[in-house]
């Protein structure tokens, strides 16, 4: 009787030994299993700031934009610039909406933008919109 007791509670270190092995491999490839020009956080980094456009290297002052809830938001308009979706392999698309004579600018880049990404330059978060891989607009994050 306590030869097979001993035998159960080896069996059962065994069984548990090898599925911890498992797990720690499993855990240690999961990043490749996710598509590299897929961004699960994307969408969450792009909505949690208010971004500047960032023009010959240098943050534009008194613009700001603020993408949330599928529209975007201009400080110099009192209107939406118009609806925008991203999706979190980078596709960007925007829909114009009717806005100030300030905010056309705008949205004639941000119609032309068809992807998005998140990244860090100078210590600052950056949004870079780009078209056919030719940057567009890049914007400086806040807060």
């Amino acid at each position: 009787m306590l030869g097979m007791f001993v035998k159960v509670i080896v069996a059962l270190a065994v069984v548990f030994v090898g599925m911890g092995l498992v797990v720690k491999g499993v855990g240690a490839h999961v990043g490749s299993l996710v598509h590299p020009g897929i961004d699960l956080s994307l969408t969450q980094d792009v909505t949690d700031h208010t971004w500047t456009p960032v023009l010959k290297g240098h943050p534009a002052q008194g613009k700001r934009l603020r993408f949330g809830a599928g529209q975007v938001h201009s400080s110099t308009c009192k209107g939406d610039l118009g609806s925008y979706s991203l999706h979190i392999d980078h596709r960007f698309s925007f829909q114009r909406e009717r806005a100030c004579a300030g905010g056309r600018t705008m949205q004639h880049l941000l119609s032309r933008v068809t992807r998005a990404s998140v990244g860090t330059e100078g210590g600052h978060q950056v949004l870079v919109l780009s078209s056919d891989d030719h940057t567009l607009l890049t914007l400086r994050g806040h807060g």
